[in-house]
């Protein structure tokens, strides 16, 4: 940099003189690079195979670091010859290049940081991850107007997701055995999202947890309830929301009263169900009683109307699964569980809290076949019945 800092971005050979990266590697709006140190066929960032000093560097014209639009930037080197290490990496081309790729694995590659915990070090390695590519449409609902119709977003689920000093390194698919760059890798830091289930019990309303909406330190913003689709993050019914009520007793340090309704427009039921690549999962778990429940987890957690069940064998929700349903079929039909559900392992180390409930109502759906979160008889009738 010009202020005698450095940072680490990516690229991609296109050429024996040419690579794209990312436009702000270059200017970022603040910080202007002086020059590139560009290295090429090395899993090393700062030792091992060939480095190319260059300071010709040419941004895209309409770039706008303020927004990020048309973040991309042409290197210009001297001649660099392909080995077995160092090859160029296909462009799309012919049906390609109106792809949006919505629904495809793709893989990324860089030498950032490998959690939001660790920096760069001097035996920084190259690192890759493969990334399920969403729609555009998902995207805004996190990012906005961030979110052009240039741009190509990837599933961040489970925590898996590229990170500082990756931006400018390629996303790229595979093409009929042809590695083919879908779009470079651009970090935006703001709409931090999450996911928990739900469960539809009207047209209009749904279940979840309360500290889905807020846990005592994060606020959410909006929901955006999935239905009909067994993916998270494409296909389906898909309404945006921030009517939601939670409880009036609920208490997030101990998740006591954990259950909010959401309200929304009018959902059709249809014949399939109303009921990254995140699927649809569901688990057999077998229900315990408080007995030995509050062994592991005390009689002030286990309340009388806790039910809890066994996570023996390793077999149980998880992060994500939060406010799904717990049913049981009656009868024929499925039917949504009352009492506070709460998993427990053989030798249980970390507790995690899980909940289900019961709808006193003659007519009830089940969005979901996971796990739910806590339960109040007398808001849920007083609401539905």
């Amino acid at each position: 940099m010009t202020n005698g800092a450095t940072s680490v971005c990516g690229s991609s050979l296109l050429t024996n003189t040419r690579l794209v990266t990312a436009a702000h590697c270059w200017f970022d709006g603040r910080n202007q690079a002086r020059e590139f140190t560009v290295v090429m066929g090395s899993t090393r960032l700062f030792f091992g195979g060939t480095r190319v000093v260059t300071s010709n560097v040419e941004v895209h014209s309409s770039y706008n670091p303020s927004n990020l639009n048309n973040d991309i930037a042409m290197i210009t080197t001297a001649w660099i010859t392909y080995n077995d290490n160092i090859r160029p990496i296909n462009l799309p081309s012919g049906s390609l290049l109106n792809d949006n790729f919505a629904g495809t694995w793709a893989q990324a590659a860089g030498f950032g940081r490998t959690s939001d915990s660790t920096g760069i070090t001097t035996d920084q390695f190259l690192s890759h991850v493969n990334l399920q590519v969403i729609t555009n449409s998902v995207c805004q609902m996190f990012f906005g107007s961030a979110v052009v119709t240039s741009t190509l977003c990837t599933s961040g689920a489970g925590g898996t997701s590229t990170c500082g000093g990756d931006s400018g390194g390629p996303l790229s698919i595979n093409n009929g055995g042809n590695t083919v760059l879908g779009g470079l890798v651009i970090s935006l830091t703001t709409g931090e999202t999450s996911v928990c289930g739900s469960s539809l019990l009207t047209n209009t309303r749904l279940v979840t947890a309360a500290h889905c909406w807020f846990d005592g330190r994060n606020q959410a913003r909006q929901f955006t309830v999935v239905m009909g689709s067994t993916h998270l993050f494409y296909g389906g019914t898909r309404i945006v929301t921030s009517d939601v009520e939670v409880h009036s007793s609920y208490n997030p340090s101990n998740l006591n009263n954990d259950i909010a309704l959401i309200t929304t427009g009018w959902i059709t039921y249809n014949a399939a169900g109303i009921s990254s690549n995140q699927f649809l999962s569901y688990v057999n778990l077998q229900v315990i009683d408080h007995t030995l429940c509050r062994i592991v987890y005390g009689s002030s957690t286990v309340l009388s109307s806790t039910l809890c069940t066994s996570g023996a064998g390793g077999t149980s929700t998880c992060g994500g699964d939060s406010d799904g349903p717990l049913s049981i079929n009656n009868g024929g039909n499925t039917v949504l569980l009352d009492k506070d559900n709460k998993e427990i392992q053989n030798r249980p180390t970390k507790p995690r809290f899980r909940y289900a409930l019961y709808i006193g109502c003659e007519f009830v759906l089940i969005q979901q076949p996971i796990m739910v979160d806590t339960y109040s008889s007398t808001m849920l009738r007083n609401s539905l019945c």
